[in-house]
């Protein structure tokens, strides 16, 4: 977190910036994060019988409340396990929010080559975001970049017209 102006995730994976509710076979499962990394939840996450679809909200919408402050995912396209593709899901549901809001510029997502880490292409896309938001520079990054073009929709809402 960056003091209330805005956040950052690093492949994050399920339970962070990638959805409970939307994982393919090879992504880390509500049960396998829950039991591996039980510390990272409260305990009225149930154990034995996790089922994500009776969660009240999922990440998107935890990515729609930051709006309008600047959030930026930054993902692996081989960190299969942290679920890059629900990552992308998220950061598409969260956009209308952020348009909306007149802040679509402040939603970012970067995705690099590799698996689960954090190496000096996280951070450079991390400081030229925060040099973007913070700064006014222009990005040297394209923060729209989608890698998964054919994904499902997965979200049914839509910002008010006003009409």
């Amino acid at each position: 977190a960056t003091g209330g102006a805005g956040y950052a995730t690093a492949a994050s994976g399920t339970g962070g910036a990638a959805p409970f509710r939307f994982q393919t076979p090879q992504d880390e499962s509500f049960s396998a994060i829950t039991h591996h990394f039980p510390f990272w939840f409260g305990q009225s996450f149930d154990r034995e019988d996790p089922d994500p679809n009776k969660l009240p909200f999922d990440q998107n919408e935890l990515q729609a409340l930051c709006a309008p402050r600047a959030l930026l995912c930054t993902e692996a396209t081989a960190d299969i396990w942290g679920n890059p593709r629900g990552s992308m899901i998220d950061h598409l549901a969260a956009l209308p929010v952020y348009q909306f809001l007149g802040a679509a510029d402040k939603l970012a997502i970067h995705f690099r080559k590799g698996v689960h880490d954090q190496t000096p292409e996280d951070y450079a896309a991390l400081l030229d975001f925060a040099d973007y938001v913070f700064y006014g520079k222009k990005p040297t990054v394209d923060f729209s970049v989608n890698p998964y073009p054919n994904l499902p929709r997965t979200f049914e809402w839509s910002a008010p017209t006003g009409e």
